[in-house]
């Protein structure tokens, strides 16, 4: 399990963390600002290798019809 999850989460985590230290998160917590599990989602879908066609049109979380399909029955 950890061959085929971590090589996958792990650049994605790091990334994440670049993200927070680029936009200066990581010294003070701004919630409203930057949502890390929310980034994380978006490299995950756009970076899906068994969808190689997102990486070509990145999508934002609440532009992704399955986020917008959730969100309209809530």
């Amino acid at each position: 399990m950890n061959r085929v999850i971590f090589p996958i989460l792990l650049p994605a985590l790091e990334d994440t963390l670049y993200a927070a230290r680029r936009r200066g998160l990581l010294k003070k917590q701004f919630f409203n600002i930057f949502n890390g599990v929310d980034y994380l989602t978006e490299i995950l879908w756009n970076t899906n290798k068994r969808h190689p066609e997102r990486s070509n049109s990145w999508q934002k979380l609440f532009n992704m019809k399955w986020i917008q399909d959730y969100l309209t029955e809530k």
